[in-house]
């Protein structure tokens, strides 16, 4: 389920932005965004980021591309902090408005950004995933990258089967790419390998049309780009049903694009009709529309179509120019380039994505699973290096030990699970108060550090302010009835000092703290030689050096 940060379930509203964005309608979802900014509770940053890839996508679906990166830069800040998914399909919708400026290195850029962020077992699946490799495989098309187009458009359809979800946004995608490869296998004179493409493609519009998941402007673009595939296979009749099925959709707004899509099926299909003259004035009339601005590979197959029709009526000159027209913007040598880019893409992905995979690998070991802040091992490491630091700065830096009182009645009396919220909060509270991640720590059990590039009694009125802090917590929303508190001790780093000695004293403070802490209830009368009647010494200590509620005697070896 989609919610914000603090549980508000908006996944209905971002739904509806996603098939807002899908029709291009931008000015609707940047109308349902500040809906929600309106709304009681603050949408979480998660989907605050969604919101701005969703208004970037509706722009980019009609053509804004200006508008998408505007759209784009606005949610950039928040991106580092979001899930890696949502990064991901960030960088997917990011990748088709570079592309639509004209800065492919960019566009490419992104595609890797994105599918490096996807790879792994611990992304998680669903409507996200699918969305963001749906977009990077049009991309990847559009770029001429399309065995890598392929692969990643058909792992589209496989987490929309997956998790439940339609596969008619992805069997278009999957569509595109076929189409796309085939027109290019065609230009290339090599018809023979692009035929079971034009075939592939067919079959995936179909299964797109055939979901109502597709939308109005999708159905589009999908209807006469089956009407070509169709045409190219010899079944004209299907070709001309189907755009004729296109110019009845209510698109609203009109989009040009699909306007433009609609005109080249008809091109294609008075062509292979054998209306040469119809065909040449629709064809010559897009080209002239469209001018540069439209995408590979299906301005050159406007130039092809032209090409063919000047061959059909004799005029070998005029369809040579044409035949040039085409190979000037797209030869052989560099499709091999694009493929020879394709699999340093791959390569690329599978590079950075190992990287990222080792990164995690390293903040685990030295990450506490439960609190998220800085483990035992990260803490050893640390504080060594912060005191360097300070000797040679001359700057203070105090360490502070915080140990929650009585935390074993808190996992007695209200579970375990409590228990793990409170030190979960409790260094949520201590995180806040740093601005360094290295500086908290979780050092065992019960008892977390943190370290304040500030003099002792700085530090005292801060650690004060948190103490407060967490007594005054709403501890009721964990467990009904519970209560919480912390002792502290604290200790300034001296001339000389160590880490050793430093942690010594900074513990040393602590116990002391825990002596002074009131206690729960009245202890036992003492004997007359000093002791309690269950064997307790007079400061309350049990024979063995513990403390009455089970802390350790004041010298413990292990930390010295």
């Amino acid at each position: 389920m989609l919610q914000s940060r603090h549980g508000v379930d908006v996944s209905s509203d971002l739904a509806r932005a996603a098939d807002l964005a899908r029709e291009g309608r931008a000015a609707e979802v940047r109308a349902l965004a500040d809906e929600l900014d309106r709304g009681d509770v603050p949408v979480g940053l998660d989907d605050r980021v969604l919101l701005g890839t969703l208004l970037a996508l509706a722009h980019a679906n009609s053509q804004a591309f200006e508008a998408a990166r505007a759209a784009l830069d606005t949610v950039l800040p928040l991106l580092p902090a979001a899930s890696p998914v949502r990064q991901a399909r960030f960088h997917a919708v990011a990748a088709w408005a570079a592309h639509g400026l004209r800065d492919d290195e960019t566009a490419m850029d992104q595609v890797v950004r994105a599918l490096t962020l996807m790879e792994g077992s611990g992304v998680p699946g669903g409507e996200d995933l699918r969305a963001a490799l749906g977009n990077c495989s049009l991309v990847l098309a559009l770029l001429q990258l399309f065995p890598l187009a392929a692969e990643t458009a058909e792992r589209s359809i496989a987490v929309a089967v997956t998790h439940g979800l339609p596969t008619g946004w992805s069997e278009f995608q999957v569509g595109l790419v076929y189409f796309s490869w085939a027109l290019r296998l065609d230009h290339l004179g090599l018809a023979e390998q692009g035929g079971e493409r034009w075939s592939q493609a067919r079959a995936h519009f179909g299964s797109a049309l055939a979901s109502s998941e597709l939308s109005v402007l999708f159905r589009g673009w999908a209807m006469p780009w089956r009407g070509i595939c169709c045409a190219r296979l010899g079944d004209v009749e299907q070709g001309r049903r189907d755009v004729e099925l296109a110019r009845r959709l209510p698109v609203r707004p009109p989009n040009l694009a699909v306007q433009h899509t609609i005109d080249f099926a008809e091109g294609a299909l008075l062509l292979a009709e054998g209306r040469i003259g119809e065909a040449e004035a629709t064809l010559l009339s897009l080209w002239e529309r469209l001018g540069t601005s439209a995408v590979s590979p299906f301005v050159e197959e406007i130039a092809s179509l032209l090409g063919r029709a000047a061959a059909a009526r004799g005029d070998g000159s005029g369809a040579l120019r044409w035949y040039r027209e085409m190979h000037v913007r797209y030869g052989r040598a560099q499709y091999g380039a694009w493929l020879a880019r394709a699999t340093a893409a791959r390569l690329r992905i599978e590079q950075e994505a190992l990287l990222r995979r080792t990164q995690e690998l390293e903040s685990d070991a030295l990450s506490d699973s439960l609190t998220g802040v800085s483990n035992r091992r990260a803490f050893d490491a640390n504080l060594p290096r912060l005191v360097a630091a300070a000797h040679s700065t001359g700057a203070p830096l105090t360490l502070a030990i915080i140990d929650v009182d009585r935390f074993k009645r808190v996992n007695d009396t209200f579970g375990h699970p409590a228990g793990d919220e409170v030190l979960r909060r409790i260094a949520l509270i201590l995180r806040g108060h740093s601005r360094e991640a290295d500086r908290c720590a979780r050092y065992g059990g019960d008892e977390l550090t943190l370290c304040l590039p500030v003099a002792a009694a700085e530090a005292a009125a801060a650690l004060d302010r948190i103490s407060r802090m967490i007594a005054e917590h709403p501890w009721s929303t964990v467990a009904a009835g519970l209560s919480v508190t912390v002792s502290v001790g604290l200790a300034e780093l001296g001339p000389g000092g160590t880490a050793a000695s430093l942690f010594w004293a900074a513990d040393r403070s602590l116990l002391a703290a825990k002596h002074a802490r009131p206690p729960v209830c009245e202890p036992a009368e003492p004997s007359p030689d000093g002791r309690h009647a269950d064997g307790r010494q007079p400061d309350g200590r049990h024979p063995d050096g513990r403390h009455p509620d089970g802390l350790p005697a004041p010298v413990r070896a292990d930390r010295g």
